[in-house]
């Protein structure tokens, strides 16, 4: 919640935790995050810092990101179309649904 009240920034990083809720798209990693009421799309989630091109992708796969997980990513706030998005999410951790 508090995330969604953040201004767009290109160049202020946050960290955001929430829950699997649906992957878009596993190649890129683009996927909703759930946390109480709150759903947050999630805008590509990288390896690591740095990442670029073919790089990118595949950071769900390898790490065996499913939906039903919780979910640490650390990236900027932007938005789309009206609605508020992390864009480019750094992976940083995940926790297994029980």
């Amino acid at each position: 919640d508090e995330f969604l009240a953040k201004e767009d920034n290109p160049n202020v990083y946050y960290m955001v935790s929430g829950t699997v809720d649906e992957i878009a798209n596993e190649s890129y990693g683009n996927l909703y995050l759930k946390d109480g009421d709150s759903r947050l799309y999630v805008y590509g989630t990288y390896p690591g810092w740095g990442a670029t091109g073919d790089n990118r992708k595949g950071a769900i796969a390898a790490n065996g990101i499913e939906v039903g997980d919780k979910l640490t990513v650390i990236g900027v706030k932007s938005t789309y179309k009206g609605t508020p998005q992390v864009n480019g999410g750094i992976y940083f951790s995940h926790e297994k649904a029980e």
